[in-house]
């Protein structure tokens, strides 16, 4: 008897764990949410544009594409506009006849007039909402967030995508939701963001195709813009920051008989703080190992000849980017990108406290020394041109 009630109990609690499908969603039920940005609106409103992908469109093959000049025009952009991205969000809702769903959401794009009065309730509104994840990659769009997911890209199926290859062949500082959180709350409180810029083939017809181009690095400063800064120096933040991608880079001709191509593969930046008295400084130990892509040097021997001077060249240039990129920051834009901050606080806590209400005016003082070294490891296949072809 007893154990027929245990099999009857037994039964009944799985009841609670053979819950069903009741809450399932249907993808054809679902506004997929490939790319969502935010613009100033009027009277400080926010501007909310989503681009939604068609699972009709891409399965069939059939059905109205969205317009463009180029591309297979497989998503549609929305946008809507509130006091708050929460209510923008809203008035999306009511004017879409599906579940706006936002879990495979990979690019957040964030208009200049908004960065520039500052991103904390969009930040905010993504980190609240459960569907977004953490990882999605943020951008600074040199104009308008609109205009930039409304563009049908000629090789991707959506300028999501676009963006997200961009990032993953690593065409400049590459910042997730999470990274650029913890940036604003971190010791410095500045961020960097890959800028955005809606680019053109030049033809001024209607054939003139437009793209997408990472243009620099946007420089925020507590969640807000203060500034661009171009590739080059874009190249001495990543740097800095211990962050090394398979960059390429030209080498002035040594002794005037030869140029060089270079390509940084591998390298690890240290930082050293020291306070002495009044007196802080920061000793930046760059260590880089590179290849040469191409020599206009036309024999081996020669090449060998100059190595020497040719990692002091590539020694001269890697300073002279981190020195051009500090003293932007320091003096200009005096924001904090390299976590300076962060390392003095590290070291010496008891100054870092004394001293952190003002950073603005401690950075700019700060005595930078920047250590380069450089090693070839690979030279590269070199031939001479002047030997008869046989």
């Amino acid at each position: 008897m007893r154990a027929k009630l245990s099999m009857i109990y037994l039964l009944v609690l799985s009841l609670f764990l053979t819950t069903g499908c009741w809450d399932r969603r249907e993808i054809n039920d679902l506004a997929i949410v490939m790319a969502a940005g935010f613009d100033q609106g009027e009277q400080d409103s926010v501007r909310m544009t989503v681009q939604i992908f068609l699972p009709k469109t891409a399965s069939s093959g059939t059905g109205q594409m969205s317009k463009g000049p180029g591309g297979s025009g497989e998503t549609i952009s929305l946008s809507s506009e509130g006091v708050t991205a929460a209510s923008s969000l809203s008035g999306l809702r009511s004017r879409l006849s599906r579940h706006i769903f936002w879990g495979h959401n990979d690019v957040i794009l964030l208009g200049d007039e908004l960065a520039k009065e500052g991103i904390e309730d969009v930040i905010d509104f993504t980190m609240r909402n459960s569907e977004m994840r953490e990882r999605t990659d943020v951008f600074v769009v040199d104009g308008q967030v609109e205009e930039a997911l409304n563009i049908n890209p000629s090789l991707e199926r959506s300028s999501a995508e676009t963006l997200r290859e961009l990032t993953n062949m690593h065409a400049g500082i590459n910042t997730n939701v999470k990274e650029l959180v913890e940036m604003l709350k971190g010791d410095s409180g500045a961020a960097v963001l890959p800028t955005l810029k809606v680019s053109s083939n030049g033809e001024s017809t209607p054939n003139e195709q437009l793209g997408l181009n990472i243009t620099g690095t946007a420089i925020l400063k507590k969640d807000k813009l203060v500034g661009w800064v171009n590739p080059y120096k874009t190249r001495g933040i990543l740097w800095v920051r211990n962050t090394f991608h398979p960059d390429v880079i030209n080498i002035e001709p040594v002794r005037n008989e030869g140029a060089f191509t270079i390509q940084v593969i591998q390298g690890e930046t240290k930082l050293k703080p020291q306070i002495r008295g009044e007196d802080w400084s920061m000793d930046i130990f760059i260590h880089l190992k590179a290849k040469v892509l191409e020599s206009t040097l036309l024999t081996q021997p020669r090449y060998k000849k100059y190595a020497k001077e040719l990692e002091e060249e590539i020694n001269t240039y890697v300073e002279q980017c981190v020195q051009d990129t500090l003293h932007h920051m320091q003096t200009k834009l005096k924001a904090d990108v390299f976590d300076f901050a962060q390392a003095f606080h590290m070291k010496y806590p008891k100054e870092w406290e004394k001293n952190q209400n003002q950073w603005d005016i401690v950075l700019p003082k700060i005595q930078v020394h920047v250590h380069v070294s450089a090693g070839i490891v690979s030279e590269g296949k070199l031939s001479n041109m002047n030997t008869e072809l046989k």
